[in-house]
C-alpha cells in the first residue's frame, strides 16, 4: 500500500500539473494542455485517474476534456481503460457523459457504445459505465468457453458429432458479442463485473446465439490466493423475456434462461420449448439443457405436463406387422 507520504507527494505533484482547474483565479478561463488527475478512495489507493490533451471550463466543478483516457481501478485488481474523443466531467462528485463513442477495455472484455456516461460510485458497485446508444461488449473465446460447450451440446440426444467451435483465418478462437439498444457495466463489490442489456438485446459466439428483451451476464474472476487473479470468464448470464436460443439444427424457446458457466448447464423456464429438426419437439415448464451429455431434460411441474413430439417416421413397421406397402418382398 502507499504510504501516505507517498500518496501525498504523488497528488500534489499531479494536482499541480493541474492546478488553475481548482484555483480561484483568473486562468480558469483558459484551457490547460497535457492534463493528469488522480483520485484516490478513503483508504488511500488509486481510484480513477484521467488523463486529457488539453481541459477547458465548462461549469462549477465540471471540465470538458479532449482525448480524455479515464483508468478505472477497483477491488481485485480489476483495471479498466476508457478512451473517447471528448467529454464533460465533474472531478468533485467523479462523474463524466459524453456523445461520441466510448471504449472501454478491461481484461477479457472490451465495451463500447455511444452517448454514455460514467460515475465512480453506484449502488451496484463502483465504476458504472452506460451507454444509452449502440452500446456492445465482446468477450474472448479463450477466457469465456462457455458458448462453444454450450455449442458442442445439442438440445436433444444425437450421435457424437465434431464440435462446432470455429476459429478465425488468423487461428484465435471467436469471439462471445453482445449488443443492446442500452448496455451498462459495473464492478461488482465481490468481484468481477456485470454487464446489464435492454431492448434488442443478442449475444452470439460459435453459431450459437440468445435474443431476448433483458439480459444480465456476469464476469467474474477466478481468485486464487496462489495464482494471479484473472478475469474474462462468464459465469452466468440470466435471460428474460420473448427468449430465444439458437443453435445449428434446433432453436429453444422460454420466457427465462439461466446459463451457468460454470457447470455448462442452461434451463429453460417458463413455456419452455426445444424444436429439433431431426428428434422433434420437447415441451415443458422447465428444460435443462446438459452440456457435455448431449441431452435434455424436462422437469415436471405441477402447471404443465412434460410432452415430447417425435417428427414422422416413414415406412414404419410394428413388430411382426406387416411389411409396409412398397418395400422389397
Amino acid at each position: 500500500m502507499v504510504s501516505d507520504v507517498q500518496k501525498i507527494i504523488f497528488s500534489g505533484f499531479c494536482l499541480l500539473s493541474a492546478s488553475s482547474l481548482w484555483a480561484n483565479d483568473p486562468l480558469l478561463d483558459n484551457s490547460v494542455l497535457s492534463v493528469e488527475i488522480p483520485r484516490f478512495d478513503e483508504e488511500g489507493r488509486l481510484s480513477w485517474r484521467l488523463q486529457a490533451k488539453e481541459v477547458l471550463p465548462a461549469g462549477q466543478n465540471q471540465y470538458q476534456a479532449k482525448d480524455p483516457v479515464l483508468r478505472t481501478i477497483a477491488g481485485f485488481g480489476r483495471i479498466t481503460d476508457a478512451r473517447t474523443s471528448e467529454g464533460v466531467f465533474d472531478i468533485k462528485e467523479g462523474k463524466a457523459s459524453g456523445k461520441d463513442t466510448l471504449r472501454v477495455r478491461g481484461e477479457g472484455f472490451l465495451a463500447q457504445g455511444e452517448d454514455w456516461f460514467w460515475q465512480e460510485k453506484a449502488e451496484e458497485g463502483f465504476h458504472k459505465m452506460a451507454f444509452r446508444k449502440e452500446g456492445s461488449v465482446s468477450f474472448s473465446e479463450v477466457e469465456s468457453p462457455l458458448f462453444a460447450s454450450l455449442a458442442e451440446s445439442p438440445a436433444i440426444s444425437v450421435p457424437q458429432s465434431e464440435p462446432i467451435t470455429k476459429k478465425t483465418s488468423s487461428g484465435e478462437f471467436q469471439s462471445t458479442v453482445a449488443d443492446a439498444d442500452y448496455m451498462e457495466m459495473v464492478a461488482l463489490e465481490d468481484g468481477g463485473y456485470r454487464f446489464l442489456l435492454q431492448g434488442g438485446v443478442r449475444i452470439s459466439g460459435n453459431e450459437v446465439e440468445i435474443t431476448c428483451s433483458r439480459m444480465e451476464v456476469f464476469l467474474l474472476s477466478e481468485d486464487n490466493s496462489t495464482t494471479s487473479v484473472k478475469f474474462g470468464k462468464i459465469k452466468q448470464i440470466n435471460a428474460v423475456d420473448s427468449v430465444t436460443l439458437k443453435q445449428p439444427g434446433r432453436v429453444c424457446h422460454a420466457d427465462r434462461l439461466n446459463l451457468d458457466g460454470i457447470s455448462g448447464v442452461a434451463l429453460l423456464e417458463g413455456s419452455a420449448k426445444v424444436i429439433d429438426e431431426e428428434w422433434g419437439m420437447a415441451t415443458g415448464e422447465k428444460i435443462f439443457l446438459e452440456s457435455g451429455t448431449r441431452k435434455a431434460r424436462i422437469e415436471k411441474t405441477d402447471q404443465v405436463r412434460p410432452r415430447l413430439t417425435l417428427p414422422e417416421i416413414q415406412n414404419f413397421n410394428l413388430p411382426f406387422g406387416k411389411e409396409a406397402s412398397g418395400e422389397n418382398q
